[in-house]
This record gives C-alpha cells, structure tokens and sequence, in this order.
C-alpha cells in the first residue's frame, strides 16, 4: 500500500528530512528557519503555538 500510517517510523523520518531541508533553505533564502511545519498545515499543534513560533521568527529577522 502507498499510504504510511501517521505513527510509523518511516513517516517520521520523512518528516523530519523535509523540515531539515526546509530550515536549510529558508535560512539561505529568508535569513530565518522554516515557520510552516507539516505539523501545521495538518492542524495538529494548537493555533496559539503556530503562531507564536511566527511572531518569533519575524522578530528574529530584525
């Protein structure tokens, strides 16, 4: 089957390369780290801790 269940440890190391690789390019591009996780978009962390992480992020970059 295509489909990962969401707890295997393959999904988190999925997970996990792609937030590194996108920490490694909205450094060299943005000059911060990545502020969008997966964890985000599937609405999984609350709405107060996403958004705290990107008042922190674009505070950094001043």
């Amino acid at each position: 089957s295509p489909h990962l269940q969401e707890d295997s440890a393959v999904e988190s190391v999925i997970k996990q390369l792609f937030e590194h690789s996108g920490d490694i390019l909205a450094q060299q591009y943005a000059g911060s780290q990545l502020v969008h996780r997966i964890d985000t978009y599937k609405k999984v962390t609350p709405a107060w801790s996403s958004q705290s992480r990107e008042y922190v992020a674009t505070l950094s970059r001043y």
